[in-house]
């Protein structure tokens, strides 16, 4: 690999000693050293990698081979009901939102947390959590930071519970999407976070909508909040922002926008039973 920054230390010392950068074939040369223990480290976003210690004896020359190697993100995540209680035994499977296939599968323990669990930090991810007597969950797609452990709160809905197809505003969220927030500031983003309730398969086509600000307020240049962006629970979800709505059609598209969106329209298709999480930014 070309281009890449290459630390050379030392076993003397705690800080490495001389830098360079690889050259085209992914090769670099430290000339004129001491004889001693050495061996080479990169760090680069998202990756780091460091050779084999060797000991150098004068007039020799030694090869220190150095593999990247993706750097690793973390998640726990912990499951409530609805009313908060705790959980036991649910089952959390982490799923490659891209290719679909499943990264992680775990169950949580008496305190409805997993373990730790380990994954590749570049990959956009999604969980489905199942247990007795609730209606799966699948939430809102994700990514974990490099060497960073995301700590993820699900609340899982009875099936008991579910009398009817619904769509529920859960909390707004501050701008990492982390923490729950309690009241707006100008010029800041934050998240909505809204769960689909779908008590049976069959429903057909499920279409929803979301609009900020007032009714009277027709289009996005007129309204104190706009809609910027949307984590969306599975891959098949479409989405189109309007400028504007009209009043006399709720789910028709009015002026589509890239972007700072008056409403935004969904369209997630024939959805199984279940309960799926969206987060729309504001």
């Amino acid at each position: 690999v070309s281009g890449k920054k290459v630390f050379l230390k030392n076993s003397l010392y705690s800080f490495w000693i001389l830098q360079s950068q690889t050259d085209s074939n992914g090769i670099i040369f430290f000339n004129n050293l001491f004889p001693g223990n050495y061996k080479a480290f990169v760090e680069t976003p998202g990756y780091f990698a460091q050779s084999e210690e060797k000991s150098l004896l004068a007039g020799q020359t030694i090869d220190l081979s150095v593999d990247l190697v993706l750097k690793q993100g973390f998640l726990k995540v912990k499951v409530f009901d609805r009313n908060s209680v705790i959980v036991q035994g649910a089952r959390v499977q982490v799923i490659d939102a891209l290719f679909g296939g499943t990264l992680s599968e775990s169950t949580v323990n008496s305190s409805g947390e997993t373990e730790k669990i380990s994954l590749p930090w570049n990959k956009q991810l999604y969980l489905k959590v199942t247990g007795s007597g609730f209606l799966d969950f699948y939430s809102a797609k994700f990514l974990l930071s490099p060497n960073a452990t995301k700590n993820l709160n699900v609340f899982l809905y009875r099936e008991n519970q579910a009398l009817g197809f619904d769509v529920l505003f859960e909390r707004l969220l501050d701008s990492d999407a982390k923490n729950s927030a309690t009241s707006f500031s100008r010029d800041t983003q934050y998240y909505l976070d809204f769960s689909l309730v779908v008590p049976q398969s069959g429903f057909g086509d499920i279409l929803s909508i979301v609009r900020t600000g007032l009714q009277s307020e027709l289009n996005s240049s007129d309204s104190n909040f706009v809609i910027t962006g949307l984590q969306r629970p599975l891959s098949g979800v479409q989405a189109v922002y309007s400028g504007c709505f009209n009043s006399g059609d709720d789910f028709s598209t009015c002026n589509p926008v890239n972007d700072n969106a008056k409403q935004l329209n969904l369209d997630f298709g024939n959805l199984n039973k279940g309960v799926y999480q969206f987060l729309v930014k504001v």
